[in-house]
């Protein structure tokens, strides 16, 4: 017999094949006074995070179906800079703008943007130094090598633009 007024398990079952599970069910409900740990179970997880990615999923799934058509997300890309570098054509940069390095007969292009990153073959630097490092592959000037074009339309260096 159990505590609590509650009758044997015996007796709710006659074949006693859910004997295991009416007495897990009772100890829950009325905790006996020598248990001091609830609700925690060994090798046990939140599941929160895990049911609560799969409902949007499949709410998602369902907003598909009805007409909601998928949108691309589009992020920044994050720009690495190294300690104690700073970008040193941000002074210079109001818009973005092209700019040219003709290096072994090939004339490699880049794009300065707004906050003074250069932004050569999909990856960012710093500096027209480090750009030009990319492209040459040893230590070069980028100040000296890379163009770009002035309101007249022609190709000046990018150290005629830090010198104004």
């Amino acid at each position: 017999m159990l505590k609590h007024g509650i009758a044997s398990v015996r007796t709710f079952t006659a074949d006693h094949s859910y004997k295991h599970e009416l007495e897990t069910l009772i100890l829950k409900i009325s905790p006996p006074k020598g248990n001091k740990i609830s609700g925690k179970f060994v090798n046990s997880e939140n599941l929160t995070p895990l049911l609560k990615k799969e409902f949007m999923k499949e709410a998602t799934e369902k907003l598909y179906r009805y007409g909601l058509k998928k949108q691309k997300v589009i992020t920044k890309p994050k720009i690495k800079t190294q300690k104690g570098q700073n970008l040193v054509l941000a002074p210079y940069v109001k818009n973005r703008f092209k700019i040219r390095f003709k290096h072994k007969g090939v004339v490699h292009k880049a794009t300065v943007r707004k906050d003074g990153t250069i932004n050569y073959e999909g990856k960012f630097y710093n500096s027209p130094s480090g750009a030009a490092k990319a492209v040459t592959k040893h230590h070069v000037d980028g100040w000296k090598t890379w163009k770009y074009q002035n309101t007249s339309g022609d190709w000046v260096l990018l150290d005629v633009l830090r010198k104004k």
